[in-house]
């Protein structure tokens, strides 16, 4: 169930570069903090840009490229974030009409087959903290508030480089034990407090993107947001976690 599990949220959060870089040869291993002066600086940058976006909404725009089934799936969404863990996160078409919800104790992820109105597939996670979303919910939690502490988190469960151009700072994220994800990318415009696009690749060969738009800083949201709606007769699966 968890593998499943995992398969939903790279589906629903996500974005990559599916290529993985060999290792040179004959080059001393670094040790784990150690990181170059331009990701130190890009580090810290994007962490204080998250500390104002602890509370946020987006609309985007989702690719899924699967390597094993060979197909490419676009669709459109929204979300809406409250930090720590609480989110709404919804696909809603043409590829998939989907919600994945979390209150903070409870998860959902409710698949519409034939659309909103129509009986929805329902998954229902009474412990969401048991479903390790943290290393998925990057995207819209960001990076923790820079200290010895937490740098020395990051980089325990990371390898972390950057990319920066006169556009553009790219923090890219490879974890460091993991069965599922090989990268995470962060992008953000360099004059701006909010991510540009997201980037995940998986260990299957399957790539994620998303672009990122319509960004709005909220003062507060409501308890509603983060609860499932479907219609009545819809089927629900108890998933016991």
């Amino acid at each position: 169930m968890k593998r499943s599990l995992i398969l939903i949220l790279l589906a629903n959060f996500g974005v990559a570069s599916a290529v993985a870089q060999k290792p040179k040869t004959n080059t001393p291993a670094a040790k784990a903090d150690e990181i170059s002066p331009q990701t130190e600086l890009v580090l810290k940058s994007l962490s204080e840009r998250y500390e104002k976006l602890r509370l946020w909404k987006a609309k985007f725009s989702h690719n899924n490229k699967s390597a094993a089934l060979g197909t490419t799936k676009f669709s459109e969404g929204d979300f809406v974030f409250s930090y720590p863990n609480r989110f709404r996160f919804s696909l809603n078409g043409p590829s998939e009409i989907s919600d994945f919800i979390s209150d903070g104790e409870q998860g959902w992820y409710v698949k519409f087959p034939k659309g909103r109105k129509s009986p929805a597939l329902v998954q229902h996670f009474s412990k969401v903290g048991n479903l390790e979303l943290d290393k998925y919910l990057i995207l819209l939690r960001g990076l923790p508030s820079y200290t010895p502490e937490s740098r020395t988190k990051l980089l325990k469960d990371f390898k972390v480089s950057s990319n920066v151009n006169s556009k553009m700072l790219t923090l890219v994220l490879e974890p460091r034990m993991s069965e599922d994800l090989v990268r995470v990318e962060l992008a953000f415009e360099q004059l701006k407090e909010y991510p540009d696009s997201a980037l995940i690749a998986d260990s299957l060969g399957g790539e994620s993107t998303i672009k990122i738009s319509d960004v709005v800083r909220l003062q507060k949201v409501s308890p509603e947001d983060f609860k499932p709606k479907y219609p009545k007769d819809s089927r629900v699966e108890e998933v016991k976690n």
